[in-house]
């Protein structure tokens, strides 16, 4: 490159108008530490797919190949050197071949879009036709797969709004179609009398064999030469008056009436009332609430639901006898290891406690006394001078705390020999933990 400020002399930088001697447009410079060498770089260098054209005459010319002469065609134009290759055939009917071999349908690669994906051992192809086409088949997709000769390769077409299956693809009969007539050997053909073939015939009076027919109790014999039909009575059902004994039309209740059983309870109905369960005669209830269940329901603002703020709201929504459960009081889990909590139903605590000399903490204070005689600076001996922590001293007490040889201090009218000391209110305390209240009830039977 140039000397100076992108030459040797600079930063190694190589201006994009200065020529690299031995390099070309659409090579590489490679250099690490001295210039390795000149490589041109091709999609499956970076991974890319390989966009060959965007208008190619496949061929030249309007002639038909075979589907090898094709894949020998696209091999050449580099279709299988890298993992992807797409190009689009110029939109020309005189200067692109047409495959003529697929066995579903001729391509005009005319203004076809080519896709290859693989290698030249395992591939596939995929051709889309164009909405037009001179000498092959147009709004077709093609897809020509080859995993080997022994895995059957070929091409296939894929249905789509403009390829739609005929019957004869999916099997089924024509919209507009024919049926041979029972004992004709063509379509439309038809017998004149139900006795000149076998079978049913359009104008046949009556069935050669007569049938029989059961409704009910009563058997009756039909070949077609009339109606028939049975009364009520010929099938086991009697119409009375209403004011008779038996069945009726519109009888208000059955003469007998029947058990009718629903999960596990059983009721007689006869029609004269509604009849219904509770969850309870179902045996919901001993599912999910058997006795001894502990319901909890806590109101919602604005719910069109249920409520249940009373035991009979209860009953009367699940069935069953309920009573109010833990009423002020919180549960805890049964724990055999400690005695407070091993018994189901034991009841215990309390919302305040008052503490007792043993569960207080240790309080600490100190007392301190005097010296030498009374009126002297800390004077006294054995009055109390001052007190720290949790002990205070009242001023009748300063001074006048003890005796000196039996006699009493001067000035003083008695001898102390004790110190009131204090502290506490004698109040019991909140013991009460978090909590919420809800209402609570229990099953009993």
């Amino acid at each position: 490159g140039a000397t100076g400020a992108t030459g040797p002399a600079g930063p190694n930088l190589i201006s994009t108008s200065t020529q690299v001697s031995g390099f070309s447009t659409g090579q590489f410079l490679y250099a690490n530490g001295s210039v390795v060498g000149a490589k041109t770089i091709t999609p499956s260098d970076i991974g890319a797919a390989r966009a060959y054209s965007s208008s190619h005459s496949f061929g030249g010319t309007a002639l038909p190949i075979t589907t090898a002469d094709f894949i020998e065609y696209i091999t050449a134009l580099g279709a299988f050197s890298q993992p992807y290759w797409i190009a689009r055939g110029s939109w020309s009917y005189a200067n692109n071949q047409y495959i003529t071999d697929t066995g579903c349908g001729d391509i005009h690669l005319a203004g076809c879009t080519v896709e290859a994906m693989g290698s030249k051992s395992f591939y596939t192809i995929r051709v889309h036709t164009p909405t037009t086409s001179s000498k092959g088949v147009a709004n077709g997709e093609f897809v020509y797969v080859n995993n080997g000769s022994g895995y059957s390769p070929g091409w296939r077409r894929l249905y789509s709004t403009k390829y739609k299956p005929t019957c004869t693809d999916i099997g089924a009969a024509a919209a507009a179609h024919t049926h041979n007539y029972a004992g004709s050997s063509s379509a439309g053909g038809a017998a004149t009398t139900a006795l000149a073939c076998s079978g049913n015939s359009a104008t046949a009076t009556k069935l050669k064999t007569a049938r029989e027919i059961t409704v009910g109790s009563t058997k009756k014999t039909f070949d077609g030469s009339a109606d028939v039909s049975w009364s009520l009575g010929e099938i086991g059902a009697a119409i009375c008056d209403p004011s008779t004994s038996g069945a009726a039309r519109w009888a208000v209740a059955l003469n007998t009436p029947r058990t009718i059983t629903i999960g596990k309870t059983g009721k007689l109905f006869d029609g004269s009332a509604n009849v219904s369960w509770s969850l309870a005669e179902l045996g919901i209830l001993d599912f999910v609430y058997p006795v001894g269940s502990i319901f909890e329901w806590a109101s919602v603002s604005g719910s069109s639901g249920p409520s249940f703020t009373t035991v009979a709201a209860v009953q009367t929504h699940f069935g069953g006898q309920w009573e109010a459960y833990g009423v002020g009081r919180v549960l805890a889990g049964l724990d055999a290891s400690q005695t407070e909590f091993g018994t189901v139903g034991k009841t215990g605590g309390a919302k305040t406690h008052k503490l007792v000399e043993a569960e207080l903490p240790v309080i600490s204070g100190r007392i301190h006394s005097g010296e030498g005689g009374y009126g002297a600076t800390g004077g006294g001996y054995g009055n109390i001078r001052s007190c720290t922590g949790a002990f205070t001293a009242t001023a009748e007490s300063q001074y006048r705390l003890g005796t000196q040889a039996g006699q009493k201090w001067a000035n003083s009218a008695n001898s102390y020999q004790y110190a009131d000391l204090q502290f506490g209110g004698n109040q019991a305390h909140n013991n009460l933990p978090p909590y919420i209240t809800v209402y609570r009830y229990r099953r009993i039977a």
